[in-house]
């Protein structure tokens, strides 16, 4: 769809896309698929939408800059209070990106490890705010609960238990490529050009077909 040119994409979120640098990962798989794209991000700590919608970074970006997708990320937001105001401030910026023809996503997390009874609150709280704005939600951490279920001491979770190993991260970044850019296969993506020693290749032959099952759904 983008083959004659770069896909702009502007990821918008916290820590938990900041961590082990998200777009940047995406970057590099696309370029491993061939594919052009160029990323953005606005993070800051412990950042919910609302409060990228109050401090206008983001408007102006969007303002100066034509995307083609703006990728949505706030905490958990499991409980009721949290996924009210994260459906709200999706849908607001939703609105301001389909005046420039941006399409939006949400980047579905996952909770603290302490919390992991709270997944499935997690992903339907995204699913909830990506179908209030139109969007398409990510569903990493729908991966994430894949993996867990099967192997709860798979190294998802950095020390904190909660922020992204590269593991995380990497997972999390290959959902986001394969749905937006709609692939069945991970042929391409080799242990050797990701940069990381910390991951092994039958780690990574797992979280290649967990993401591809999540992003196929």
């Amino acid at each position: 769809m983008f083959a004659d040119a770069q896909t702009k994409i502007l990821f918008v979120g916290n820590s938990l896309t900041y961590t082990n640098n998200l777009p940047l990962l995406v970057e590099k798989i696309a370029k491993e698929d061939g594919t052009s794209i160029v990323t953005e991000m606005i993070a800051f700590p412990n950042y919910a939408l609302e409060d990228h919608w109050n401090e206008t970074q983001v408007s102006s970006a969007l303002a100066r800059t034509k995307y083609d997708y703006v990728i949505l990320q706030q905490g958990p937001s499991a409980m009721p209070a949290s996924r009210t105001n994260l459906v709200e401030y999706a849908l607001k910026f939703s609105q301001l990106c389909r005046k420039s023809k941006a399409k939006v996503c949400l980047y579905t997390v996952w909770p603290s490890r302490e919390r992991n009874f709270d997944f499935l609150n997690v992903i339907k709280s995204y699913a909830m705010a990506a179908d209030t704005a139109g969007g398409r939600a990510l569903e990493a951490g729908l991966a994430w609960k894949k993996i867990l279920d099967e192997n709860e001491d798979f190294p998802l979770y950095s020390s904190d238990d909660f922020h992204p190993t590269m593991h995380g991260s990497l997972l999390s970044a290959m959902v986001i490529y394969a749905t937006l850019f709609q692939k069945n296969n991970f042929d391409f993506l080799k242990l050797e050009n990701l940069s990381s020693k910390s991951i092994t290749e039958a780690e990574l032959d797992l979280m290649k077909n967990v993401a591809l099952g999540v992003s196929n759904n």
